[in-house]
C-alpha cells in the first residue's frame, strides 16, 4: 500500500454495457484526453481530481512538449468539458477513441489502498538505466510509460501492484 486515505476517481461507464468498457481516470496516471475547446493531452499526467474538475498536464514532461513543438501547460477543466479519450490498442501503434457521448461519467472517492501505485522505478533490460514509469491508460488496461529525450518509452516488464 503506497498511501492511506481516499482519492477522487473519474469512472467512464459505458451506457450500453458496464463491462468491459469501463475506464477510470486516477491521479498520477497518463492519458490522451480531448477537450471540447480543442485542447488535448499527449500522455498528460493527472495532477488532481476534484468533485467537479480535473487538473492535467498537456504532456508527460516539458521535454516532450518541446519535442512536439507545443506549449507545456497544466489544464483545469470541469469533467463535462472532456469530449473523448484516445486509447492505444495492445499493439501500441493503432488507437481507438472513446467518445464521452457513449459513457456516463461518475465521480467517486475510493480508498487509496484499492488503487495501484501511481508510478514505479524500474531498470531497463536493454540499457540498465533506472527510470520512473507512470501508468498509461490503453484500450486493454494500463501500461507503464516514461519519457526520455522528448520521446515516450514503454515499460518492458510487468507493472508493480
Amino acid at each position: 500500500m503506497y498511501a492511506t486515505g481516499s482519492e477522487t476517481v473519474l469512472y467512464f461507464i459505458a451506457r450500453k454495457n458496464n463491462e468491459p468498457d469501463t475506464f477510470q481516470i486516477v491521479t498520477g496516471a497518463c492519458y490522451h484526453i480531448y477537450f471540447k475547446d480543442g485542447h488535448k493531452t499527449a500522455f498528460g499526467v493527472v495532477n488532481r481530481i476534484t468533485g467537479d474538475s480535473i487538473y492535467i498536464t498537456s504532456h508527460i514532461s516539458a521535454d516532450m512538449a518541446v519535442a512536439a513543438k507545443e506549449q507545456y501547460a497544466v489544464y483545469k477543466y470541469p469533467h463535462s468539458y472532456i469530449s473523448a479519450l484516445r486509447l492505444a490498442k495492445s499493439d501500441g501503434f493503432s488507437s481507438a477513441t472513446a467518445s464521452v457521448e457513449d459513457y456516463d461519467i461518475t465521480v467517486k472517492k475510493v480508498d487509496r489502498a484499492t488503487l495501484g501505485y501511481p508510478g514505479w522505478y524500474a531498470g531497463s533490460t536493454t540499457s540498465g538505466e533506472v527510470n520512473f514509469y507512470r501508468p498509461w491508460l490503453m484500450f486493454n488496461g494500463y501500461r507503464g510509460i516514461t519519457e526520455k529525450g522528448g520521446r515516450a518509452i514503454w515499460y518492458e516488464g510487468e507493472p508493480a501492484q
